[in-house]
């Protein structure tokens, strides 16, 4: 009886329909300029764990052009 409830709940909670997919728009997101002010940012703020999380990912995107 449970297995069957929990199959039900499960079951109602999943998407009917097709969301939108975003990776086709025709804009391509600047990950590097959103790295970089990202960057600039915690330098000014002094936040040490931003600028050590967006500075791998800054070199990635610059790797990837």
């Amino acid at each position: 009886m449970r297995l069957l409830l929990l199959c039900f709940i499960f079951s109602s909670c999943s998407i009917k329909n097709n969301p939108k997919d975003f990776s086709s728009n025709n804009k391509k997101t600047n990950w590097v300029e959103i790295h970089r002010r990202e960057l600039i940012s915690s330098a000014e703020n002094g936040d040490v764990e931003a600028w050590l999380f967006f500075f791998p990912e800054y070199l990635k995107e610059l790797n990837k052009l």
